[in-house]
Parts: C-alpha cells; structure tokens; sequence
C-alpha cells in the first residue's frame, strides 16, 4: 500500500502518520467593474463553469456566478459581492442514472502520488449490481462506484468474483472493505488480483490478511492505457461480504469504511475523555474519536477499571488512523495489560503532518471496562 500514513511512537513503536484531507475542485471567479454615474450604480455579473467528463460517463459540472457592485457617490465607497456555486454530480451506467455521487473530487490522472482525499462514511450508495462467478461474463462496475459482493471457499461455483471496469490511462486506487460471513472477530482475507480473459493472474493489486471484525484494504495503481481492467477476487480464509471500488486519484473516497459507519466524536488536546467500553463481541464495541494535531510531541495518559469492581485483569488498547482508514495502517499508540481495580497507562507519539486523525478505543477483555483518556503536548 503506498498511502503514507504512520505515527511515529516513542520506545519500541516508532512509527509516522500523515493527515487526510479534503479537497474541492472547479473553482470560478468573476469580478464586475463598477461605474460611477452620477450616482448611480452599474455593475457587472460573470458566470464561469466548468465540465470534466471522467471516465466512460462519469461527468462533473460545477458552475460559479460571482457578481460584484461598486457605487463611488461623494467620496463613499460601498460595494456587494454576491457568490454562488452549483455543484452536480451524476453517474450514468447503462442508461441508468446511480449519482449523486461524491463531491470535493480533485481528480488528477497524472498525479503519481496518492491524492488522500476523503468524504464522509456512508456517502456513496453501492449500485445494485449482482456479482458474477462467471470469467466469461463478468459483473460490470464503473469508476467511482461501490459494489457489492460475496465469495465463499467452501462453496465450489462460488470461490472467486469477476468484475470489469473501464479505465483511462493514470493512476488509480482500488478499495475492498470486507467482513466474515460469520461475524467474528478472527482472519479476514481477501485477493484482489488483475486476470487476464482466461483468468491467468496478470497483477496482484489487494493482498488482506488482518484479524478484527472487519478489514479495508486498498492499492493505488497505474493504468498504462484506457482498456478494461479484469479483477478477481478470492478470499483466503472464510466466507466474506465485501463492498469494491476503484477510483480515480483525487476522486473523495467515503472513509473510514463505505457502510455500517461508526459514531465518531470530535475531541481536542487538553480534553479528557470518559468511556464505557462494552465487552468486545461486535464492530460497534469499539469507540471512534476525530482529533487535530500540529507537528508535535504528544503523550497519552490513560486510566482504566473494571465496571464489576473486581481486582483483576484491566485490557484495552487505543490505536491512530488516518489516510482513507486502511486497517494495515494502523498504529497502536498505547495497550494497556494489568491487574487491579483502577490501573494506569502512559505512551509518546510524534506527529510528523498536521491533521486530522481517527483513534478508535477498544476493550480487550470480557469484562465491561471503564477508560478515561487524555492527550496533550509533550513537555520534554
């Protein structure tokens, strides 16, 4: 995965991370010259728009007006501006309209470095397109789409998925968010691999192999030439549900997954946060925060206990994220292991990009436990 994203962690976890951003394309400015006429007012209103046709039929259309009015009357001067802009957004797939689509695109096919370009979670709608087993006749999914699909090695006529996309030549990101059939926390896996039209592997794109509930993977690729791109995809350990997409570098990918989207609450350094963490038996168990951080040195100090009062084993972990949110990127800024009724836990980690950052919050261990948590600016 060529996402640079890492923290940089004190003692043995000396990792960096980079900030997600967000950007908007399709900018219009048009700037009326007033007239000084006895008085009276005369302006004058431009309207500029852009159209960028993307792939196949995949088409933005932002229009800016801007109007401005200066009056000179006396030695005053006063003067309004007024802007308004109108952003559309449609995908057309065979004569089917699936948009609106994501918006703040700032799509740049010839940009070899990762566009880290977000939207928020739950913001592109898969399209209902069935998956195909069949090599001969693939399921068909559009740049910029979600799709969704299910493999299942034990199934023999349902081991592997084929999709094709149409591509123009650049770069390009592919994203899987998957789960286990089952639902549990154990060895998610999934291949997303190039084939050519007799299946033969021609490139390896996605290689997932993570524990947790569920898992997203990606890997920013170059497509040489506009052609029709073949993908697999094949699971490695267990039945999988999983939502595909390939998108254009720069287009805004909804993170920190598609769908099922945590609650995640904003916090700030100096805050402490209070949380009850529930027995860890569901996705949802674990507790999402949104932070900005400078270009610093931060310690984290925690304190935990168990809810049954019990002098016995206290377990959670806290873990950074950012980028678009792929599970290999994330790092563990502190675990904390001990024994007793109230127990404490401190770590360092450095900041090498402003930004924004995701920590999510989640309990180790059987018992409910509580966890209160505060990050500050290191003052050595």
């Amino acid at each position: 995965m060529n996402t640079p994203s890492r923290f940089i962690l004190s003692a043995a976890l000396m990792l960096a991370l980079t900030a997600c951003g967000s950007d908007s394309d399709g900018d219009g400015d048009g700037d009326g010259a007033g007239t000084d006429t006895g008085g009276t007012t005369t302006g004058t209103t431009t309207t500029t728009g852009t159209t960028t046709t993307m792939t196949g039929t995949d088409t933005t259309t932002t229009d800016t007006t801007t109007t401005d009015t200066t009056t000179t009357d006396g030695g005053t001067t006063t003067g309004t501006t007024t802007t308004t802009t109108d952003t559309t957004i449609t995908t057309t797939d065979g004569g089917t309209t699936t948009g609106p689509g994501n918006t703040g695109d700032d799509i740049d096919l010839t940009d070899a470095a990762p566009r880290i370009n977000t939207s928020s979670c739950g913001s592109l709608t898969a399209v209902e397109t069935a998956f195909s087993n069949d090599l001969t006749a693939p399921a068909v999914l559009a740049e910029g789409q979600l799709a969704r699909g299910r493999v299942n090695p034990e199934i023999a006529s349902n081991t592997v998925n084929y999709w094709t996309i149409e591509l123009q030549a650049g770069f390009h990101h592919v994203f899987i968010d998957s789960e286990r059939g089952d639902g549990n926390s154990s060895n998610i896996g999934l291949e997303v691999n190039e084939v050519d039209a007799n299946g033969a592997l021609l490139d390896r794109l996605v290689l997932g192999n993570e524990v947790g509930f569920r898992m997203r993977e990606s890997e920013f690729f170059a497509n040489s030439e506009p052609r029709t791109l073949r993908l697999a995809v094949t699971p490695r350990f267990a039945s999988e549900d999983y939502v595909i997409g390939v998108f254009a570098n720069g287009r805004s990918i909804p993170s920190p997954f598609f769908e099922d989207c945590p609650s995640i609450t904003d916090t700030s350094v100096g805050t402490t946060v209070s949380v009850q963490l529930d027995e860890r038996n569901a996705p949802s168990d674990a507790v999402w925060y949104r932070i900005d951080l400078e270009e610093a040195d931060y310690s984290i100090e925690t304190v935990g206990s168990r809810v049954d009062g019990l002098d016995s084993n206290v377990q959670y972990r806290i873990d950074g994220l950012t980028g678009f949110g792929e599970t290999e990127d994330e790092d563990r800024l502190l675990f904390a292991n001990e024994v007793g009724t109230v127990v404490s836990e401190d770590d360092e980690f450095n900041i090498r990009e402003p930004g924004s950052y995701w920590l999510i919050v989640r309990n180790i261990n059987s018992a409910t436990t509580n966890v209160e948590f505060t990050i500050n600016e290191a003052t050595n």
